[in-house]
């Protein structure tokens, strides 16, 4: 919900905005207003718990499952 790169300027929350939500507890939700221009004006909700993703762990899930889908037959 935060972002710290310099070429996404308005994406996001800022640091204190995130700072006061990040410790929401289940069931607690925050309403987000887009400033970026594409959606400006539209409310995203999103519902806590809040969590970090692990890319790392995400992605060896979806290799192991294409490796799945597209393994070669042996003949």
């Amino acid at each position: 919900m935060i972002t710290v790169s310099k070429g996404l300027t308005g994406v996001g929350d800022d640091r204190p905005v995130w700072e006061s939500i990040k410790d929401l507890k289940a069931g607690e939700t925050y309403e987000h207003i887009e400033k970026i221009q594409l959606f400006y004006g539209k409310k995203v909700t999103y519902h806590a718990p809040f969590d970090k993703c692990d890319r790392v762990e995400d992605y060896k899930v979806v290799w192991g499952h294409l490796e799945e889908v597209f393994k070669e037959e042996k003949v």
